[in-house]
C-alpha cells in the first residue's frame, strides 16, 4: 500500500503541477469574467462525470477485489450503465446551455464538455485499482494532464480562445482511455457488454446507493460554485472558483488515499470480528490527523501569497475565500475514513445518507441566498456542508462498528494546531514566516507527543495487505 500510494501521489503531484501551471497561465491570460465562465463549465463537467461514474468505480473495485473472476462481467455491465448515463448527461448540457443567457463563447465552453463525457464509460482505472496496479492509474492521470497542459499552452493565447480548453481535455481523456483499454486487453481482459446482460440488474441495484452518494457528494462540493455561476456570473465566480480549484486539486490527494486503501478495507471488512478493520482505520487516522489538520492550518497561513503566486494579482481577491475553504480538506481527509469504511462494509446507503445531509445544507443555503451569494459566503457554505457530512458519517460508522471511527486519534494534532496557530499569529506577521514556523512546530510536536503515528504507515501496510 505504501508503494502504491507513493506511485499515485508522485504521478498526481506531477499532474497537479502541470494543472497549476495551466490554470495559473489561464488566470493571467483570461479576463476575470471569462475565467469565471471556464470554472462554471468545468464545475458542470465534474458533476456530470460523477453522474456517469454513478458510484460504479468504487463498486467495481470492491467487487473485483473480492472476486477477481468477476472482472470481465463487471467491465461489461459498467460500460452499459455508463453509456446510458452519457446520453442523460449530454442532454443536461444542452438544457443548461439553453437556460443560461451567455455569449457564444461561454455557451461553447459548456457544450464542448461533451468531449470529456463520451469516452468516460471506458475509464477502467477501477480495474487496476482492484488489482493494486496503481502504476497504471498513475500513468493514465499523468498522460491526460500532460496533453491538456501542452495543448492549452500552445493554442490558448487570447480570452476568446478559451474554448480550446475542453477540446484538449477531451483529447487527453481519449489518449488515457486508449492506454487503459490496451493494458486491460493485454492482460487477458475482454470487453463484451452484451454477454453479461443477465447480471445487469444486480449491478444496478447494488451500485445505486453509491451512485446517489457520488451525485450528492458532487452537489455538496460544487453547488456553491454552480450557484455563483447561475446567480452572480463573472468576477464573483472567478474569485470563488480560483480558490475552489486549488482546494479540489488538493482534494484529489485525499481521494487517492482512500482510493488506495478501499480494497484493503474491503478485505478487512469481510473478516470475522472486524478487528483488522478497526486497526487499519485507527492506524490511518493517527497518521492522517497530523497531515489533515496541521496541513490545512499551514495552507490558511499561505493563502494571502499563494493565490497571487498561482493566478497573478488580477485574482488576488480569491485569497480570503480560499483560506476559509482550506477547512474542507481537513474535514474530508478525516471523514473519508468513515465514508469509505461504510462502503467497505457494504453500507453504501449510509454513505449516501451522510453525503445527502451535507448536500441538503449546501444546496439549501445557496438557494436561500440566491443573488446575495458572495465568494466568502459560498466558501463558508462549502465548509459547513463538509462538516455536516463528517459528523453524520462518523455517527453511522460508530453505530455499525463500535469503536471503528477512531476519532480520539485527532486529539493530539488538534492540540498541536491550537498552539501552533496561536503562537505563529502572535509572533510573526509575514505569511511565509508564519507557515514555516507552524510547520516546524508541528514536526517537533509530532515527535514529542505522538511518535507512534510516525510508524503508522508501516502498520497500515502490514494490516492492509494491499500489495501484490
Amino acid at each position: 500500500m505504501r508503494r502504491n500510494l507513493l506511485i499515485l501521489y508522485g504521478a498526481e503531484f506531477l499532474g497537479k503541477v502541470l494543472g497549476l501551471a495551466v490554470f495559473g497561465y489561464l488566470g493571467r491570460a483570461l479576463t476575470n469574467e471569462r475565467y469565471g465562465d471556464l470554472e462554471f463549465s468545468l464545475g458542470l463537467l465534474f458533476v456530470l462525470n460523477l453522474l456517469i461514474d454513478a458510484g460504479l468505480a468504487n463498486y467495481g473495485a470492491r467487487e473485483a477485489a473480492r472476486d477477481p473472476d468477476r472482472t470481465d462481467e463487471l467491465v461489461g455491465q459498467i460500460l452499459l450503465i455508463r453509456g446510458a448515463l452519457v446520453v442523460v448527461a449530454t442532454g443536461f448540457l444542452w438544457s443548461v446551455t439553453a437556460a443560461v443567457d451567455r455569449d457564444p463563447i461561454a455557451e461553447a465552453l459548456i457544450l464542448l464538455q461533451v468531449l470529456a463525457l463520451v469516452p468516460a464509460p471506458l475509464i477502467l482505472t477501477w480495474v487496476f485499482q482492484a488489482r493494486d496496479q496503481m502504476v497504471v492509474v498513475a500513468l493514465y492521470s499523468l498522460l491526460r494532464q500532460t496533453i491538456l497542459a501542452a495543448g492549452v499552452a500552445i493554442t490558448v493565447r487570447t480570452p476568446d480562445a478559451v474554448w480550446m480548453v475542453p477540446v484538449w481535455d477531451g483529447v487527453g481523456l481519449i489518449a488515457g482511455v486508449v492506454l487503459l483499454v490496451t493494458l486491460f486487453r493485454r492482460a487477458g481482459g475482454s470487453i463484451r457488454p452484451m454477454a453479461h446482460l443477465p447480471g445487469l440488474r444486480r449491478t444496478i441495484s447494488e451500485s445505486a446507493p453509491l451512485a446517489a452518494s457520488s451525485i450528492v457528494w458532487a452537489l455538496r462540493l460544487f453547488s456553491p460554485l454552480l450557484a455563483l455561476g447561475f446567480f452572480v456570473p463573472g468576477a464573483a465566480t472567478a474569485h470563488f472558483g480560483a480558490g475552489h480549484r486549488l482546494v479540489i486539486s488538493a482534494h484529489t490527494f485525499v481521494w487517492l488515499y482512500f482510493f488506495n486503501i478501499l480494497p484493503s478495507l474491503s478485505r478487512r471488512a469481510a473478516e470475522p470480528g472486524l478487528e483488522g478493520f478497526r486497526g487499519l482505520i485507527a492506524a490511518s487516522m493517527g497518521m492522517v490527523g497530523w497531515v489533515a489538520i496541521c496541513g490545512a492550518s499551514v495552507g490558511v497561513a499561505l493563502a494571502p501569497i499563494l493565490i497571487p503566486a498561482v493566478y497573478g494579482e488580477t485574482l488576488a481577491a480569491a485569497g480570503p475565500p480560499f483560506a476559509v475553504m482550506m477547512g474542507v480538506l481537513a474535514l474530508a481527509f478525516v471523514s473519508g475514513h468513515h465514508r469509505f469504511g461504510l462502503i467497505a462494509l457494504s453500507r453504501q446507503d449510509l454513505d449516501f445518507a451522510a453525503n445527502g445531509l451535507g448536500a441538503v445544507v449546501s444546496v439549501g443555503a445557496c438557494l436561500a441566498l440566491g443573488t446575495a451569494l458572495t465568494p466568502m459566503s459560498a466558501a463558508m457554505i462549502f465548509v459547513v456542508a463538509e462538516g455536516v457530512t463528517w459528523v453524520s458519517a462518523t455517527w453511522f460508522l460508530h453505530r455499525n462498528v463500535p469503536g471503528g471511527g477512531a476519532t480520539t486519534r485527532l486529539l493530539r494534532p488538534l492540540i498541536a494546531t491550537a498552539f501552533g496557530v496561536s503562537g505563529a499569529w502572535w509572533l510573526f506577521d509575514a505569511p511565509l514566516i508564519r507557515a514555516i514556523a507552524m510547520f516546524g512546530f508541528y514536526a517537533v510536536a509530532l515527535v514529542a507527543i505522538d511518535r507512534d503515528s510516525l510508524g503508522n504507515a508501516g502498520v497500515i501496510a502490514r494490516r492492509g495487505g494491499g500489495t501484490n
